[in-house]
């Protein structure tokens, strides 16, 4: 998750640079699948930004049965809607997200 202004640069070949806005979700990839970054982020102003450690993200959500099956379920549907996506060429990079915030998840 990303709160403030920043360039990011460098994205999946041949993407240009953009502009991130508010709000937006960074690397989402590296918590259900094994991600490879695709890009660099520079700050465009004074930023700030959650970094959360994937594999100590999954140790701490082991020890929650009901939370760790919730996010297994959305693991799995994260990666189906990536692999669909991935079949209709869409290119993947750090910005990809597989729902909308707007989108229902139907686990």
């Amino acid at each position: 998750y990303y709160p403030g202004p920043a360039t990011l640069l460098g994205l999946a070949p041949g993407r240009k640079s953009r502009q991130m806005k508010n709000g937006e979700w960074l690397s989402e990839a590296a918590l259900w699948t094994y991600w490879e970054h695709r890009g660099l982020l520079t700050a465009a102003d004074v930023s700030s930004y959650l970094d959360l450690d994937g594999d100590k993200f999954r140790l701490v959500a082991q020890r929650h049965q009901v939370a760790f099956e919730v996010f297994k379920r959305y693991a799995q549907a994260f990666t189906r809607r990536m692999e669909e996506d991935v079949n209709k060429g869409v290119v993947l990079d750090d910005t990809y997200r597989a729902f909308r915030a707007d989108e229902e998840y139907v686990f």
